[in-house]
């Protein structure tokens, strides 16, 4: 009976941490994930590069977009299917390959972009726009989110923030501000928005998905054992749980998995060029979705190693652990990919009309859109978007770029949605078409963008017109006249 409690409770333990490496490395961006592997690789020499894969020569981008034949892809006016691609050698016999290994200088996909950071606040606030939330939460969120640091923690009192939301809410109150701030706890990464560290840990703890056996014990000791905690004392640690040293040794180091600093998962080393790890091509009507086979790790099992821990005695049982955590980490790798491909594939499915029609056709898209379609959850489908981006015939584009909140809309027949997106592709297309000497004031632009469709308040134009970056039309007739002057 013992025995059978202990195997019961190893399996879950090994369940856990398989699922929590997964999350893990399904959130990490591409150079982040570089650096994950490059860590696994000088840890464990079960794991190794397939290098005699990684030297065969690849197609260039410019033919992977002009030899793509119609039997490679499905019309999506038929069912609204695309065609996936996915190369994968899954792996057998113990190997398992992917398809990229180290950098290359010369690579193209380097040259795509300038280097790109996504700041705490700016992912944050991504999150907040694509979320449920009505415009009074929206707003509330906007001003926690605007106190949150670089570590991910909001260590401002809400009464401090209450003060300015009185003058747009005079009935604000702190329970509404709590529920907000409650939600906001619930973005990726796990753990954002906390008061303090405790709360953070907590907070990732209670999002572990099966909730490991562990989980109630190490709550207490950060709600109840903080100074006994910090000077590591063994045996109060004990008495507070009421354990063996063995399992609070567990759960000790379970903490220590644990990130203390999660808003560094977003700024923290986002830096470099953009690699796209989706690829999308059209061919006529056609459009194929497909993995870019140059930022895929090759990655396989050394099997001279495996085979020495296959028939090792029981001095090789850290031979077989590393066999194991090496698959483990390869079936990570595995279903990072695949769960990307899975969501880009529903998006370029949701979005098809933007790749025919530009941004204007822009649909609105919600991650619970995504997620009911995959029967995952929101959080998944955030980590598997966030920091990701798809190469397309326009430009490249973060796989976040194709959600966006609806904006309700009046209309002769009625209530209609629109995307924010389309809403200010419309827009910078009138302003672009404008007489610089005569430009249109944001309640001409009302005007002009209700004859298009699209029904919204002044204030609402002067919003997107300040998010994209352009000037109030008195300056705007200025900068016009500076130009002539300058010519």
């Amino acid at each position: 009976m013992k025995l059978q409690k202990r195997l019961a409770i190893k399996q879950r333990l090994a369940m856990t941490q398989g699922l929590q490496q997964a999350i893990r490395i399904l959130q990490l961006n591409q150079q982040d994930l570089q650096l994950e592997i490059n860590e696994f690789l000088d840890s464990n020499i079960m794991l190794e590069y397939d290098y005699e894969r990684d030297q065969e020569p690849l197609e260039s981008l410019e033919e992977r977009f002009e030899e793509k034949s119609g039997d490679e892809s499905l019309d999506f006016d038929e069912e609204g299917s695309v065609t996936v691609e996915a190369d994968w050698d899954y792996y057998s016999g113990g190997e398992t390959s992917y398809s990229t290994g180290p950098d290359e200088e010369n690579d193209p996909l380097n040259q795509l972009t300038e280097a790109h950071r996504t700041t705490v606040h700016e992912d944050l606030l991504w999150q907040l726009e694509v979320s449920q939330f009505t415009e009074r939460e929206r707003t509330i969120g906007k001003c926690i989110i605007s106190e949150i640091n670089h570590e991910g923690y909001f260590l401002t009192s809400l009464y401090e923030i209450k003060e300015w939301l009185e003058t747009v809410y005079a009935d604000i109150t702190i329970a509404e501000m709590e529920a907000v701030l409650k939600r906001i706890q619930a973005f990726e990464p796990s753990g954002i928005a906390a008061r303090s560290v405790e709360e953070s840990l907590i907070n990732q703890i209670n999002d572990l998905t099966p909730r490991p056996y562990w989980a109630d014990h190490a709550v207490t000791l950060l709600e109840k054992g903080k100074k006994d905690l910090e000077h590591l004392n063994i045996p109060k640690l004990r008495r507070l749980l009421g354990i063996d040293e063995e399992l609070l040794r567990v759960i000790l180091g379970e903490l220590q998995r644990l990130d203390p600093k999660p808003g560094y998962k977003i700024g923290g080393s986002n830096v470099g060029g953009i690699r796209p790890e989706i690829i999308v091509t059209l061919d006529g009507r056609l459009i194929n979705v497909a993995l870019n086979d140059e930022v895929v790790p090759k990655l396989r099992i050394n099997k001279e190693y495996a085979t020495i821990a296959k028939f090792a005695n029981e001095d090789g049982s850290m031979l077989r652990t590393h066999l194991s955590d090496a698959q483990g980490f390869i079936r990570s790798i595995h279903s990072r990919f695949d769960t990307m491909l899975m969501v880009a594939e529903e998006i370029v499915r949701f979005q098809r009309a933007f790749f025919f029609e530009g941004a204007s056709a822009i649909r609105p898209l919600q991650l619970k859109d995504i997620a009911g379609r995959l029967d995952f959850s929101e959080s998944t489908i955030s980590r598997a978007v966030n920091g990701k981006y798809m190469l397309c015939p326009t430009g490249t584009y973060e796989l976040k770029f194709f959600f966006s909140n609806q904006v309700a809309l009046s209309s002769a027949d009625g209530d209609e949605d629109a995307s924010a997106v389309a809403i200010r592709a419309e827009l910078q297309k009138i302003i672009d078409q404008e007489n610089p000497e005569k430009p249109y004031s944001d309640a001409k632009l009302v005007t002009l963008l209700e004859e298009h469709g699209y029904k919204i308040a002044r204030r609402t134009v002067a919003k997107y017109r300040d998010v994209l970056g352009i000037p109030s039309s008195t300056d705007r007739k200025t900068f016009a006249k500076r130009d002539e002057i300058i010519e």
